[in-house]
């Protein structure tokens, strides 16, 4: 999945924009209720979404208004707003999608700062693990088809630099994830040592201890 910083909201199928607690607009799910001509305020009065984290509502966009689909995800209170709100509405607005056939999205978090326009691509990032390595089936309706997500700034070079650094850590949860999430007898100790080793080639000093080694530690669990 392709995972990048714009400008502004273009060609995309599906919009999502925050809404805090209390069903307050951010900037942009303002502009696009203007933009739906009142759509954004119509669901809202006839729905139980109020902005709560982890909260999602999604609605069509009249006809003629793209993206055609909207996506109001739950930012929580405004005074309690922080990087942890906003990655799980990020989160939030990705899994909403995910698997509806949508192969485009664009979360427009364009009044924020570069900074938090990287942690949305980050939660975004975290949000669309999965392992998948060893299954054979899966329900077509079931596989993602999220294929590109855009995050729209007014600060492009900061986001993507912020970025880079958070990139790095998704890696790092993602290869953990992958560790925990191996059988036993694919992943036994000698085969775990041999995947921590293989990690010096990114710069790490990687250390394994031998039983001599452990039991001189006093390492008996």
């Amino acid at each position: 999945m392709k995972v990048e910083f714009v400008a502004a909201v273009q060609d995309s199928e599906v919009l999502a924009v925050l809404v805090h607690d209390g069903r307050s607009l951010s900037r942009a799910a303002a502009a696009a209720d203007q933009a739906s001509g009142g759509a954004v305020a119509r669901a809202l009065t006839t729905s139980r979404f109020n902005g709560k984290t982890n909260s999602t509502l999604v609605i069509a966009a009249p006809s003629g208004v793209k993206p055609g689909v909207l996506v109001l995800t739950g930012a929580g209170a405004e005074d309690a707003f922080d990087d942890l709100a906003l990655e799980s509405a990020a989160g939030a607005a990705y899994h909403a999608v995910k698997t509806t056939g949508a192969k485009s999205l664009t979360i427009d978090v364009g009044h924020l700062g570069a900074e938090q326009a990287a942690r949305v691509a980050f939660a975004v990032r975290l949000a669309a693990y999965r392992f998948d390595k060893y299954r054979t089936t899966q329900k077509p309706d079931a596989i993602p088809s999220i294929e590109a997500v855009q995050v729209v700034t007014e600060d492009l070079r900061g986001a993507e630099a912020a970025f880079e650094a958070l990139s790095a850590v998704a890696d790092g949860v993602i290869f953990a994830r992958d560790l925990v999430s191996e059988p036993a007898n694919i992943l036994y100790p000698a085969e775990f040592a041999r995947r921590v080793k293989a990690m010096e080639s990114l710069g790490l000093e990687v250390e394994i201890l031998g039983e001599a080694e452990m039991e001189k530690l006093g390492m008996r669990t």
